[in-house]
């Protein structure tokens, strides 16, 4: 995900630029079987899917479990769960300061512009499903905005984890900024309820 400041207002209200789908219903990618920084977006291996939090700032912390049980367990079938260390997660969220990371321009203050979110898929099974996906959260950006806004964008992260895809236009989670919903769209939870 990337941000774009129009203003200094801008900045709550999270305009994103990201590569975008041509169709407004529920993308989903199944096992692309790509991994890494320039991979796609890989189905989880299954539910219940385990999400650790790997240091997790308070404030990213709280958007984290916000997104997991209110937009992910809630209207959907994904049992969604935080685990601790050592298990066998199928994601690790982590917050930082990520630039460079992936070769990505990160959001700053002095341009309010760049990428605030990434997901990667780690390890593949034999079928293509991710085993382990990693969602990082850029920290500089999550700390100048609001509750909503950083529940907002670890659910459409996670979303990723989950197999949904970006979708250009239409009211829904996974659609490029800005967007005016803050939940999966029906077809977004029938998408998963399908595969979960």
């Amino acid at each position: 995900m990337r941000i774009v400041r129009r203003s200094a207002v801008a900045v709550a209200a999270v305009l994103l630029v990201v590569a975008s789908a041509t169709t407004a219903s529920a993308g989903f990618s199944g096992a692309s079987g790509a991994t890494g920084c320039s991979g796609g977006v890989n189905m989880a291996n299954g539910n219940p899917h385990k999400v650790y939090f790997s240091s997790l700032s308070s404030i990213t912390s709280t958007a984290v479990t916000d997104a997991i049980t209110n937009v992910i367990n809630v209207p959907t079938d994904v049992n969604a769960q935080s685990v601790s260390a050592g298990t066998d997660p199928d994601v690790i969220v982590s917050d930082s300061d990520w630039t460079g990371l992936c070769g990505e321009t990160w959001w700053s203050a002095a341009t309010g512009t760049g990428t605030v979110g990434k997901y990667t898929c780690d390890v593949l099974e034999s079928n293509s499903a991710c085993h382990k996906a990693s969602v990082y959260l850029h920290e500089p950006w999550i700390n100048v905005n609001t509750a909503q806004n950083r529940r907002d964008l670890a659910a459409h992260e996670l979303g990723h984890s989950l197999g949904l895809t970006h979708v250009a236009s239409g009211s829904v989670m996974m659609q490029t900024y800005p967007k005016s919903i803050h939940t999966y769209s029906s077809t977004e939870i029938s998408t998963l309820n399908v595969q979960y």
